[in-house]
């Protein structure tokens, strides 16, 4: 299992449990989802950045700002 997968449940497990300590409504899990998604984004872009950073001639030029 990949490093990122690792990370990804850790978040999930924490953002599940403060979702059901917060009252489990559908409020709660929203807001857990949400985080959660954004959390994935965030490993998507820096895993872009590190890719693009180590090509010689990076495709995208402002991959820096992702």
């Amino acid at each position: 299992m990949a490093t990122w997968k690792y990370e990804a449940l850790f978040v999930c497990t924490v953002l599940a449990a403060t979702a059901v300590v917060s009252g489990g409504e559908l409020v709660d899990w929203l807001g857990a989802a949400a985080v959660l998604i954004t959390f994935m984004h965030g490993q998507i872009s820096f895993d872009f950045q590190e890719a693009q950073g180590q090509m010689p001639q990076p495709d995208v030029s402002c991959y820096k700002w992702s």
